[in-house]
């Protein structure tokens, strides 16, 4: 939760969007660790200690995960196949999003 910029102790009725993301994520990654986690846009209004704190924790997981994100960052270092839809038709890359562009 110190991580995470929380004590425990919030009103979930007063939080920011930030907070309120900050706290849904700390929900998620606590034990027992989730065997599938989707995330949407996890990044999204947190600031960048925050984000490199996320980021070591998906790192560390042994979860399978499903990551819709703007972050090419995120995205390069974390993933190991990428899905994207173009014009209706769905496409797969065995490949992170780092060889997205090749």
């Amino acid at each position: 939760m110190r991580s995470l910029g929380l004590t425990g102790s919030e009103d979930h009725k007063t939080l920011s969007g930030g907070e309120a993301l900050r706290a849904a994520l700390a929900r998620v990654l606590t034990p027992p660790k989730p065997d599938i986690l989707l995330l949407d846009e996890p990044t999204n209004h947190l600031d960048l200690p925050v984000i490199e704190w996320l980021q070591s924790e998906l790192d560390s997981m042994r979860s399978t995960m499903m990551l819709i994100s703007h972050d090419r960052r995120l995205l390069s270092d974390l993933t190991r196949s990428t899905v994207w839809l173009n014009c209706g038709v769905t496409r797969r890359l065995d490949k992170g999003f780092g060889h997205f562009e090749e």
